[in-house]
C-alpha cells in the first residue's frame, strides 16, 4: 500500500461514512442470516450449507433481490436482477458441494464535489466441480482467488470495503472483520489513454483523406501506431471476457471489441500503413473505409463498458 492509498483510507476511516459502511455491513450480515433461515440453509461460522441446488439458487436470488429492491430506480433493479439470473444459475450448476460463503462489498467512490457515494454488491465463494475455490460476482465474472479478483475488478475510483471471506457473521457481538482497498486508479489511466489514442486515430484516419505531401507519411504512421494500440485493446478485452465466461450481459461488449479489432487490422494492413509508405494510392473506396473505421472507433469509445457496475446498486 503506497502513501496515497494510505492517505485516502485514513481520511475515509476518520469520516462519518466509515461508520455508515460498518452499519451497512451489519445490515447485510443480518439479512444474509435471515435469508439462510428462510430457505433452510445451515450457517456455520461464515459458510452456508444447502440440501439442494434449488435452495442455493433461491437463496442467492433472494439476496440479490433484497439488494436490487433498495435501488433508487426500481425498474433498473428489476433489470439488474434479470441479467443476474444467468450467472447465478451457472454458479449454482458448477458447485461441487452445496457449501458457499457470501462476501458483502461496499464501494465508497469519491465524487467530483468531494462527496462520498456508496454502492453495494456481493461476491460468492464456492467450491467448483474441478475442486477449485471460485469467486463469482453478480456480473458473472469468476476468479480462483479473491485478491486477483479485486485487482481486476473495473470499478470507479474509490475505496472498496468488504468483509473477510472467512469471517464469522457475528452481528449480535458486532464482530465483523472488514478490509479496505483503493480501486480504480489503473482504470483512470487506461480510460484517459483510450480516449486520447482513439481520438488521435479518428483524426488521423480522417486527415489522411485530405492531406498531401510529407504529412501523409507522418499522419499515416501516427494512425498506424494508434491502430495497433486499439487492436491490442480489442484483443485483450475479447480474451478477458472469453476467459471469464461469455455471459449475456457481456456479449455486446465482446461484439464491440471484435468490431474494433477487425476494422483496425483492416485499416492498418490495407490502408493507413501502405498509403503512408507510398505503396498504394488512396482510392474512393479506401477513403470510405477510413470514414467507416472512424465511426467504429467512435462507437467503441462511446459504448464501451470500462467499469463493472451493473452488479452494484446505490445505498
Amino acid at each position: 500500500m503506497d502513501a496515497l492509498e494510505r492517505k485516502l483510507i485514513d481520511e475515509f476511516l476518520a469520516s462519518n461514512v466509515a461508520v455508515q459502511v460498518q452499519e451497512r455491513f451489519k445490515t447485510q450480515a443480518a439479512r444474509l442470516i435471515a435469508a439462510g433461515e428462510k430457505y433452510g440453509l445451515v450457517l456455520t461460522d461464515s459458510v452456508f450449507t444447502a440440501a439442494t441446488r434449488q435452495q442455493v439458487f433461491e437463496f442467492l436470488g433472494h439476496v440479490v433481490n433484497l439488494s436490487a429492491s433498495r435501488s433508487v430506480q426500481a425498474l433498473e433493479g428489476d433489470q439488474l436482477l434479470d441479467v443476474r439470473t444467468e450467472p447465478l444459475q451457472k454458479l449454482t450448476n458448477e458447485m461441487a458441494a452445496l457449501h458457499l460463503s457470501v462476501i458483502p462489498m461496499i464501494l465508497v467512490s469519491l465524487e467530483a464535489d468531494r462527496r462520498y457515494c456508496l454502492k453495494e454488491s456481493i461476491v460468492v465463494k464456492v467450491a467448483t466441480r474441478a475442486g477449485d475455490i471460485s469467486y463469482m460476482d453478480l456480473d458473472g465474472r469468476c476468479f480462483t482467488q479473491l485478491e486477483p479478483f479485486l485487482q481486476k475488478t473495473k470499478l470507479p475510483f474509490g475505496i472498496l470495503c468488504h468483509l473477510e471471506p472467512d469471517s464469522v457473521l457475528d452481528v449480535e457481538n458486532h464482530r465483523l472483520a472488514m478490509k479496505f482497498k483503493v480501486v480504480g486508479r489503473q482504470l483512470m489511466v487506461q480510460s484517459v489513454a483510450d480516449g486520447l489514442l482513439t481520438a488521435f486515430n479518428i483524426v488521423g484516419s480522417l486527415a489522411l483523406i485530405v492531406t498531401s505531401g510529407f504529412w501523409i507519411t507522418a499522419i499515416g504512421l501516427l494512425t498506424a501506431g494508434t491502430s495497433i494500440y486499439l487492436i491490442m485493446r480489442g484483443v485483450m478485452g475479447f480474451l478477458e471476457i472469453y476467459r471469464q465466461g461469455q455471459m449475456r450481459g457481456q456479449r455486446f461488449t465482446m461484439f464491440n471489441n471484435l468490431l474494433l479489432t477487425v476494422f483496425n487490422i483492416a485499416s492498418l494492413v490495407f490502408v493507413s500503413l501502405p498509403y503512408s509508405i507510398g505503396t498504394m494510392a488512396l482510392k474512393d473506396s479506401s477513403k470510405f473505409f477510413l470514414v467507416l473505421c472512424a465511426f467504429v472507433d467512435i462507437w467503441w469509445l462511446v459504448m464501451r463498458r470500462p467499469m463493472h457496475t451493473r452488479g452494484w446498486v446505490d445505498v
